[in-house]
């Protein structure tokens, strides 16, 4: 969500490709532009910037800058373990799990079994994992409220217009508000924070035009593997 909101925001033409291939790094998500590979959406954004000559926060000045860089690995480094750990490591979530998993039947025990290990892996060596569910859970109500209280009644992120930072946080609250629905994280953040489910919402109506096609599955869902997707209707 962070890189394709990305592409949308700087009108990049993009061709996205459904297949799970994981890149070189083996991550996801990552691009090829002309056979070179890049790996990580902050290092794809980086990439496209400099082939470009495209900067998203020009307008922001020094300090904003490092406000901005400090909110994006809030979100990033710890935000968004606190939301996979809730979603896989709290029993309570497994029926939310159930309807939303690839795999259905005696495979969701297995898909889930690999993810919350993996997950469990990961966030032991960053730390975070070290802690209970509950004490992650009341730092991601810190997190949440940072949030909200920096974003207050602006537009976007830094302000009057988008920046770069839009793309992750816009990607973070697309996993809360969406992939998190039944989860006292949505409840909190619905509840407590509405600017930034107001947020959320304004994102995706200017960026995010073709939402329900692409992620409704219906009759009218196609995978766009092989379709060239311009931005025309993305505005300025």
């Amino acid at each position: 969500m962070k890189l394709e909101t990305f592409l949308r925001m700087t009108k990049t033409p993009y061709m996205n490709d459904h297949s799970g291939q994981m890149s070189k790094k083996g991550k996801t998500p990552w691009i090829e532009f002309n056979d070179i590979q890049v790996a990580d959406s902050q290092f794809c954004i980086d990439f496209i910037k400099k082939k470009r000559g495209m900067d998203l926060n020009t307008a922001l000045s020094v300090e904003q800058r490092s406000i901005a860089r400090a909110f994006l690995k809030l979100i990033e480094e710890n935000f968004y373990w606190t939301m996979c750990i809730e979603l896989f490591c709290n029993k309570e979530n497994i029926p939310l799990l159930k309807r939303s998993a690839p795999l259905k039947g005696p495979g969701f025990w297995l898909y889930y079994w690999f993810v919350r290990r993996a997950i469990q892996s990961a966030t032991w060596g960053h730390g975070i994992g070290r802690h209970s569910v509950e004490e992650v859970w009341c730092i991601a109500q810190s997190d949440i409220e940072a949030l909200s209280n920096f974003l207050g009644d602006k537009k976007y992120f830094m302000g009057d217009d988008p920046s770069e930072i839009d793309c992750s946080l816009f990607g973070m609250l697309t996993f809360l508000l969406v992939s998190m629905q039944g989860t006292r994280y949505e409840a909190f953040t619905k509840e407590h924070h509405p600017n930034l489910v107001s947020y959320f919402q304004r994102m995706k109506v200017t960026y995010w035009p073709d939402w329900d096609t692409l992620t409704t599955s219906s009759d009218k869902f196609t995978n766009d593997h092989g379709k060239l997707y311009f931005t025309e209707n993305i505005p300025e």
